[in-house]
């Protein structure tokens, strides 16, 4: 699953909005939470945030790319013979 939201919301970085794609490593159900695997290495390691904060820095609409959303990754067997 990948994940397209304004990563400032989340990281606090100064000077955003900045559009940006990382996949979820894990979901917590017990404290409504996400680990959020970064592709942004230079800046961040992985880290988790609220489901709610996550969620509305996907509806945090930009200029060039409109609003985020979620990337769904997988195969089909069945569709693979």
């Amino acid at each position: 699953m990948l994940v397209h939201f304004v990563q400032d919301d989340l990281t606090q970085a100064k000077g955003g909005p900045y559009p940006h794609i990382s996949p979820v490593g894990a979901y917590d159900s017990a404290r409504r939470r996400v680990l959020i695997f970064d592709v942004d290495r230079e800046w961040y390691e992985p880290y988790w945030v609220p489901d709610r904060a996550l969620l509305k820095a996907m509806a945090h609409p930009t200029t060039t790319f409109g609003r985020g959303g979620v990337i769904w990754v997988g195969r089909n067997p069945k569709k693979m013979q």
